[in-house]
């Protein structure tokens, strides 16, 4: 999954301009199973396991709630 430069940039831009816009940093970690790949957020203390088909809205509102984004 690829990023343009341009919007990069953007969101670099935006960062510095915005109180509201805040990094949340995100590791990465390796699936223990080639067939079910995951991805692992962690916001504070909490992991949270995303898997192929989550639901991209409700993963906002978790992070949102442990205090990710405001």
């Amino acid at each position: 999954m690829g990023y343009a430069a341009s919007t990069l940039r953007w969101w670099s831009s935006q960062i510095g301009r915005d109180e509201r816009v805040r990094m949340v940093p995100v590791v990465m970690r390796a699936s223990s199973s080639a067939a079910t790949p995951e991805m692992v957020v962690e916001v504070g203390g909490a992991r949270v396991r995303v898997t192929r088909g989550f639901d991209a809205s409700l993963l906002a509102e978790v992070v949102r709630a442990l205090g990710g984004a405001r």
